[in-house]
């Protein structure tokens, strides 16, 4: 086995001394690094990152207009009639009555006369007409 010389050894003697477990991890002279890292994150994550405007609120009336616009709108790019879909739009425009009842009744007259057609044009021309209702 082959010793180190004195030299070797003293510089590893010195540079071991005062040395802790956690002070083995060093980062720019420093070890004080890492807590200060999660400090800071922990920090940014207590504050956020946003701070903008919140979002408006959309009104229940707004958000079954569009569902429903949405529902009719595939209605008249295709010409065909899902029951589903016209059974979801006619009971968001039972709800929608409570807001606008006038609008509401000619958007069920019209679902219903929807729902009696079977040509493809026909039903195109009339859910261009519900659209344009709401």
């Amino acid at each position: 086995m082959r010793r180190c010389s004195p030299t070797i050894a003293a510089k590893l003697i010195r540079a071991s001394k005062g040395v802790s477990g956690s002070s083995l991890i060093q980062f720019g002279g420093s070890s004080m690094w890492f807590p200060r890292v999660l400090l800071l994150l922990g920090v940014v994550a207590i504050l956020g990152c946003g701070g903008g405007r919140p979002a408006a609120p959309v009104s229940e009336s707004a958000a079954a207009t569009s569902t429903i616009a949405a529902m009719v709108k595939v209605m008249a790019e295709t010409g065909v009639v899902s029951q589903e879909s016209l059974a979801e739009a006619k009971a968001l425009a039972e709800e929608y009555k409570a807001t606008d009842a006038a609008k509401a009744d000619a958007v069920l007259k019209g679902l219903s006369e929807l729902e009696k057609m079977s040509k493809p044009d026909e039903i195109k021309a009339k859910a261009q007409e519900i659209l344009s209702s709401l």
